[in-house]
């Protein structure tokens, strides 16, 4: 009865919590809910409820441990308070604790996501790779596999060295080769089509826009590029090219502008004059 009645009187004192209490009001919490918690794991649990139900980071009253960590973490970053979000998460990445370790593969997903809304790229390429190489077929691989990707050619895009070219081209690959059934697998093949192309590796490249398949846009764009890459392939044939080599990517040739054309009429705002000549 007596720990029921601390109970209560613990969620009123944080009734208003996320508008800000005084540090006397907070040391106060901090102190009951510990001496209510020592009364056993059910106890324990029932001031995690209550705390909770009044504050979306618990750290002030429950104490730095690993799953008040946690659980700050996720609510800052369901709020977008990315850089807060980061301190948390990188505290569970320290902790030796072992709650800390039940989250130990996990945070390397939520911080990359955290740096990747932050355009801090490097980062998030490094957590999205760390998490990959911890699970390579986690529940979470596809999704890390994505934006890693996607991090890596914002390296690229702001630096275009040859080192982040062959990084980009590298986390691309692996990309849509590992996890083709992925919803955003179309921007993945698009993108390294585009790198294959710049490396002169026509008939990859070729190969690569043939597999895009998502919306009229990115496939309207991708048709017209591959006409372009085998083209290109034509205009540079290898020295022991025979004459059915050429037949056999003509025939290719006619195949993608008969799709371009279908696309192209089916969505006639998205095949600008200057795409369709």
């Amino acid at each position: 009865t007596l720990n029921q009645i601390r109970l209560m009187r613990l969620d009123a004192m944080l009734v208003g919590a996320e508008k800000g209490l005084s540090d006397a009001a907070l040391r106060d919490a901090a102190a009951l809910a510990a001496q209510i918690s020592k009364s056993g794991p059910s106890w324990s649990n029932r001031v995690t409820d209550v705390v909770l139900r009044r504050m979306k980071d618990p750290r002030p009253v429950l104490g730095k441990s690993a799953s008040s960590e946690w659980i700050a973490a996720e609510n800052l970053a369901s709020e977008e308070k990315f850089e807060a979000a980061i301190e948390a998460y990188e505290a569970i990445a320290r902790s030796t604790d072992p709650a800390a370790r039940e989250h130990a593969t996990d945070v390397h997903h939520r911080l990359g996501i955290c740096y990747f809304r932050l355009n801090r790229f490097a980062e998030a390429e490094r957590e999205f790779r760390a998490y990959l190489n911890e699970a390579p077929d986690g529940p979470l691989a596809s999704e890390a596999a994505y934006l890693q990707f996607r991090a890596a050619e914002g390296i690229y895009r702001a630096h275009p060295t040859a080192e982040a070219s062959s990084s980009f081209q590298a986390t691309v690959e692996n990309f849509v080769t590992r996890f083709s059934d992925h919803d955003s697998a179309y921007e993945g093949w698009f993108r390294y089509a585009e790198l294959l192309q710049a490396d002169r590796r026509y008939r990859d490249a070729a190969d690569a826009y043939a597999k895009v398949k998502g919306p009229p846009l990115f496939e309207i764009r991708a048709t017209s590029a591959e006409i372009q890459s085998l083209a290109d392939a034509l205009s540079a044939p290898p020295e022991d090219a025979e004459a059915a080599w050429a037949a056999e990517l003509r025939a290719r040739v006619r195949d993608a502008y008969d799709r371009f054309e279908k696309l192209a009429t089916a969505n006639p705002k998205l095949a600008a004059e200057e795409l369709r000549a």
